[in-house]
């Protein structure tokens, strides 16, 4: 009978290698499955982004599929259609990425059509509804070659087919079938976990029903059933999707700790926990504020090297107590099974191993849900048979009782220091650092702190208290924002200020300041020359809208990134390095569609221009 006492040591590990087998080879028959060319010469080439390559280069490779994991690059394909080109669709997956371009080009080279899809595109191309899982891009007939760029701030796995229309259809029904039958599982493990710990009081079914919830919204995401729906959503999708993700990783942790935390003697767990959790909030604020790239990267890294170090090491620790061990005993195997599958799939996507496809990733997501599931299954079974033998009702209601109360306490206290943990210190540094040799330079730190707060209040006040109509000078008021965002911009630039026709103008006074005030400071922080240009065109006519320019010379900004400048919290890449919080061109945009006004933005050369037309 000793053979059984080594199955049970090793069963863990028996599952581990069966896991990484089943999911390494079907990752592989996934990424090598034939594709029909269709008589089609397919090249692809990865490239640094904002980079052609050369049709004559020998950095292209044949094939319609490109595996690159997490890098700061993009790929190209170029196609060759043989003969009469008789190819209805381009599919390109998955179907997330950032933006996806298709040119075509007849015999002559000339361009015939262009398509632009993805969650930055700036105008989504019509023909969205076959778009879940997949961008459709249909062909000219009269094309003879097509190029395709590819940008991807996630994972960087293209995969090229060529379907016709009725193998469109087919596979779009049958997949969307299967699809909606994977949302119906989780989204009832959700609702069922959900219930169940409301109606057993138990932390663990929650944080489970909420972590299961966020994986039922990024696959609805990342299947990109929102766009196809509703193309002008693609903006929105996209961003959700990589908020969506990282935040995932925080309730997950957070799952497991509570599961844990009651059943082994781990000491280190609490703080890995905690450690996670706070490197995914950096991750989040990388993410919204700095470089969308960079936060994915540490985000899929943080996920792997947790889930990594909970099959390493949790089936070495001792459980809490017997009872305890033998709900462990039960669930050890399954768990361990789920986390390996985090591990394989955390790293697929940083680029080792065949990499995470989007079919696999409705697989994986099922898989987790149900094993999980079970896991808690179990593990609420045996809890429950215990809690018949513990105490009365009476004393859990006291213990209920104690802890409301200092839950109560704390969120009292939270609140209070919360209201004084930002203004009134600024207001003691201030005092303090008179005559201080260094005055200048906190002065100005503390210059930016408050611009920060201001900023945070000012988001929740927009449609209140921006209610004033009066007679408004604007070359004064230009002048005197000039002056006021000195105070928060140290850069040392000059001012000139043209005026023509007639410039008298009523309206919202207060409004115009805060909107000029931006505008200067944008201009003042991120100009390449020494002078912003200012003009105010009051137009020929008494009834002509005014129009303020401010204009200045900016580096490395792209047009695409100029249509994205007005999103909240959206910093363009050219500003790394540069403090800012990413809502100033935000608020002004708002300032102007609440008050009738209309905000362009325009980048020629290498002068951006920020036009306010305000309507007498």
């Amino acid at each position: 009978m000793s053979y059984k006492r080594y199955y049970t040591r090793f069963k863990s590990v028996l599952l581990m290698l069966i896991a990484v087998f089943v999911f390494v080879s079907g990752q592989r028959m996934l990424q090598n499955e034939p594709v029909d060319t269709l008589g089609i010469d397919t090249f692809w080439v990865v490239h640094d982004v904002g980079v052609n390559v050369p049709d004559e280069s020998l950095l292209w490779q044949p094939g319609q599929k490109v595996g690159a994991g997490m890098v700061r690059k993009s790929a190209s394909f170029k196609m060759v259609f043989s003969g009469l080109n008789e190819i209805p669709h381009i599919s390109v997956t998955p179907a997330y990425l950032d933006l996806v371009e298709v040119a075509y080009f007849d015999q002559s080279g000339k361009l015939i059509k262009r398509q632009v899809k993805g969650s930055k595109a700036d105008l989504q191309a019509s023909g969205t509804y076959y778009d879940i899982d997949q961008l459709v891009f249909d062909v000219p007939k009269d094309s003879s070659t097509a190029r395709i760029k590819v940008v991807a701030k996630g994972n960087l796995n293209v995969a090229l087919t060529y379907p016709t229309t009725e193998q469109l259809i087919s596979k779009h029904t049958l997949g969307l079938v299967i699809k909606i039958l994977v949302f119906f599982v989780i989204f009832l493990v959700v609702c069922t976990a959900l219930v169940a710990g409301f109606w057993l009081k138990q932390t663990l079914l929650l944080v489970f029903g909420l972590h299961q919830f966020l994986w039922f919204l990024l696959l609805i995401m990342a299947s990109n059933i929102g766009p196809s729906v509703w193309p002008h959503l693609s903006h929105t999708n996209g961003l959700l999707l990589g908020v969506t993700s990282i935040i995932l990783v925080v309730t997950g942790a957070c799952f497991h700790w509570v599961l844990l935390r009651n059943m082994l003697v781990i000491r280190w767990l609490s703080g890995v926990v905690g450690f996670v959790v706070l490197a995914s909030v950096a991750n989040l604020v990388v993410y919204l504020f700095v470089d969308q790239k960079s936060a994915l990267i540490s985000s899929a890294s943080t996920t792997g090297l947790l889930a990594f170090g909970l099959v390493l090491f949790v089936p070495r620790r001792a459980t809490v107590d017997k009872f305890q061990g033998l709900i462990f005993k039960k669930i050890s195997g399954p768990y361990a099974f789920v986390m390996l599958l985090v591990v394989l799939a955390a790293f697929s996507r940083l680029g080792f191993g065949a990499g995470l496809q989007t079919n696999a990733l409705y697989g994986f997501a099922l898989v987790t849900g149900m094993v999980l599931g079970q896991v808690l299954w179990v593990r609420t079974t045996i809890l429950q048979r215990r809690q018949l033998k513990m105490a009365s009702k009476a004393v859990r209601l006291s213990l209920a009782n104690d802890k409301l109360s200092r839950d109560l306490a704390e969120q009292a206290a939270l609140l209070s220091m919360l209201s004084h943990e930002i203004k009134t210190p600024l207001t003691t540094l201030s005092f303090c650092t008179d005559d201080s040799p260094q005055q200048e330079q906190i002065d100005t730190q503390l210059a930016h702190i408050r611009n920060v707060v201001d900023k945070v209040e000012l988001m929740g006040s927009l449609s209140t208290d921006f209610e004033s109509f009066e007679a408004v000078y604007l070359i004064d008021l230009i002048q005197n924002q000039w002056h006021e965002s000195s105070m928060t911009v140290v850069e040392d630039h000059l001012i000139k200020v043209t005026s023509s026709g007639n410039i008298n103008f009523v309206g919202n006074k207060l409004a115009l300041e805060v909107i000029v005030n931006y505008l200067l400071s944008n201009a003042r922080k991120y100009a390449t020359n020494d002078t912003v240009l200012v003009t105010v065109d009051g137009g020929s006519t008494e009834h002509a809208p005014v129009l303020v320019q401010v204009q200045n010379e900016c580096e490395k900004l792209s047009p695409l990134s100029v249509n994205l400048l007005t999103d909240k919290y959206y910093r363009a890449p050219n500003v790394m390095g540069v403090r800012g919080t990413g809502l100033g061109l935000w608020i002004v945009n708002n300032l102007c569609t609440a008050n009738g006004y209309v905000l362009s933005l325009h980048l020629q050369d290498k002068v951006f221009t920020a036009t306010v037309r305000l309507k007498r």
